[in-house]
């Protein structure tokens, strides 16, 4: 029990108000958003009823983009009259995560008078921080576009699970009774991808999901890659646009770990409703890829070796760049990704460095002297870009560099199994030779070997 500081009254620990004198008991919270002194609160109590009256019966919201303005600008007044923006900063949270929860928050006090509401609403908004600030656990369901024909290939689960997913089965969802008007929305003639994490921090947590189906894209990309155009992997083949993915994510839906809706579940319904439609990937034939058992070995090596991380990383950044529609900003991401990977392996170095390690690499695979004199014509667009911001990029440039980027995850790949950390690729690039004919065969032996 605790005590009216107004009236005495003993009142319950959980009550919010006296129900004798009908004062405010405050917040009872390890975390405490406080007004200031004196706050002009009106306004805020305007946009959080004007917010109100756009929630349906059914707890769908009209004027979604009415709906979007306010929750900023809820965000704008918090920060001018309370001290929310410390207490999110202590706890490592974001207003991202946490306007997420204003509509429900509504949803649950539309009951309150109107003499209330702001004490009511900051109540609620403590205990949403609280709750963000625990350890929570959600599953991430993203819609895709591979084939269901896919669902039963057990190499594929298994490469999956590498990267923290699973096929999410539609009828796992636990939909309310108002949402079954919606549940057609959720239904998917395509895998359903599900990435289950753990964290205390909702948009961290929503982030690594989101890399991990962007790295098993990536991954898959290069696989397709290597495997359906072998025959040209080593070849000086830079005029194709080089599109060997189309897949995609049309929406995500966030579950807890029961399969009920989050309690952003409104947002969840909006996600399937407004999402964009796919066809299935037309260019990633997953039934054609005989790579696919060595490619788990593989990922199994990396796993033990404790540098799936770093490859994880890399297929992420590689997807990207692959699926980047404008010239320039796909070029310049596989430039990244090729800059961040010799990071890893040698330190942060200088340009000149950089371009010798990428030279080292391209000899390591080709004795084409061409390929030496187009190195600096691509450096030199690269710095007119990035310090000018002027474009001369082809697509011959963009396949140029993809190509590197090919050649380094190859490279990674392929001597995965004599690495202990990624400095140890520094050692197997710096020692290679041109006169080590031993060392080339051994490596057109374990080329052959792969593409068996």
């Amino acid at each position: 029990m605790k005590t009216c500081a107004n009236c005495g009254n003993e009142i319950r620990n959980k009550a919010i108000y006296c129900d004798i004198c009908g004062n405010f008991l405050g917040v009872n919270n390890k975390i405490d958003v406080v007004y200031k002194e004196n706050p002009k609160k009106e306004e805020l109590k305007k946009i959080l009823l004007y917010s109100l009256s756009l929630l349906n019966d059914d707890g769908t919201f009209s004027g979604s983009s009415d709906m979007l303005f306010n929750i900023s600008i809820i965000s704008d007044y918090l920060q001018s009259l309370t001290n929310i923006g410390q207490i999110l900063n202590n706890n490592n949270l974001t207003f991202n995560t946490i306007s997420r929860n204003y509509i429900p928050i509504l949803i649950k006090i539309k009951d309150v008078p109107e003499e209330y509401f702001l004490d009511y609403f900051l109540f609620e908004l403590n205990n949403t921080i609280e709750k963000n600030n625990s350890k929570l656990t959600k599953k991430f369901i993203f819609y895709t576009n591979i084939d269901s024909k896919f669902i039963d290939n057990e190499e594929f689960k298994i490469i999956l699970d590498f990267f923290k997913l699973r096929i999410f089965n539609f009828h796992d969802f636990r939909f309310t009774i108002k949402q079954e008007r919606a549940k057609k929305k959720f239904d998917s003639k395509f895998i359903m991808l599900e990435s289950k994490i753990t964290g205390n921090n909702f948009h961290i947590m929503e982030n690594e999901a989101i890399n991990n189906i962007y790295s098993l894209y990536g991954f898959i990309t290069f696989l397709h890659v290597f495997n359906v155009k072998s025959e040209k992997f080593f070849a000086n083949v830079f005029n194709s646009n080089f599109q060997v993915s189309d897949l995609d994510i049309s929406a995500r839906v966030i579950l807890n770990e029961d399969n009920s809706f989050h309690i952003n579940d409104k947002h969840n319904l909006t996600d399937i409703i407004y999402s964009k439609k796919l066809d299935k990937s037309k260019l990633m034939k997953f039934n054609n890829m005989p790579i696919l058992p060595e490619s788990i070995e593989v990922l199994a090596d990396i796993k033990r070796k404790k540098v799936l991380s770093e490859f994880k990383n890399i297929f992420n950044y590689y997807y990207l760049a692959n699926n980047e529609e404008d010239l320039s900003n796909s070029f310049i991401k596989f430039w990244s990704l090729n800059e961040r990977v010799f990071k890893k392996i040698y330190g942060k170095k200088n340009d000149n460095i950089l371009m010798n390690n990428i030279e080292k690499l391209l000899k390591f695979y080709s004795n084409n002297k061409f390929f030496k004199y187009k190195l600096n014509i691509i450096r030199h667009k690269r710095n007119k870009l990035v310090h000018e911001n002027i474009s001369e990029i082809t697509q011959e440039d963009r396949n140029f560099v993809k190509h590197i980027s090919d050649l380094l995850i190859y490279f990674l790949m392929e001597f995965d199994d004599k690495i202990k950390s990624f400095s140890d690729y520094g050692l197997i690039l710096d020692n290679y030779g041109e006169n080590n004919i031993a060392h080339k065969i051994n490596l057109m032996e374990y080329a052959c070997e792969l593409k068996r």
